[in-house]
């Protein structure tokens, strides 16, 4: 039967579950040898219990039923591992840049970059660049740029917020042109 199940199967398999529990657990330690992951498989079992339509077989052996469930997820964990360990050691293997390594192409990139957020700062009013410096290049309070310039900290709030949504918006049409 597939499809709907009915609430009284799927009690007699949580109830399997709840009796099995402990030797699942035992069963996954083994088989993976590392006991978070085998209670993240357990928990996949009761998923897989609760959100999946079983047939007549799971309830003639519902502690079968459930050790093949977790047997299964523990192939699939075993497969996902070791790709995951190919594909590492094929990243490590290959002559391609670090994310941090600064190559030629990444350097004109940023200093690209850089002019772009530099001009959108240039176009901004001349009040707004004064809080942005002050801000975040001098590292001067808001309550101190407002004394400074005679301006509310609200102004300078409001400046910087203009600042930033401006810089954010250059970055954006930077990346998105794909320069």
């Amino acid at each position: 039967m597939h499809g709907s199940i009915s609430a009284d199967r799927v009690q007699r398999l949580l109830d399997a579950y709840n009796e099995n529990r402990e030797g699942l657990r035992l069963f996954l330690t083994r088989r993976l040898r590392c006991p978070a992951i085998a209670e993240d498989l357990i928990q996949e079992t009761w998923i897989r219990i609760v959100s999946r339509p079983s047939d007549d077989k799971a309830l003639t052996n519902p502690k079968a039923y459930l050790f093949r469930i977790a047997f299964n997820l523990s192939i699939d964990h075993h497969r996902k591992e070791s790709r995951r360990a190919e594909v590492m050691a094929e990243l490590a293997n290959t002559n391609t840049p670090t994310m941090h390594e600064l190559t030629p192409e990444r350097h004109h990139l940023a200093a690209s970059e850089l002019t772009c957020m530099k001009n959108a700062v240039a176009c901004l009013p001349e009040r707004c660049r004064q809080v942005f410096y002050l801000s975040r290049f001098e590292n001067i309070s808001r309550q101190e740029i407002a004394r400074r310039l005679g301006i509310s900290k609200t102004t300078v709030d409001k400046d910087l917020r203009h600042v930033l949504q401006q810089l954010v918006s250059a970055r954006k049409k930077f990346r998105d042109a794909g320069l």
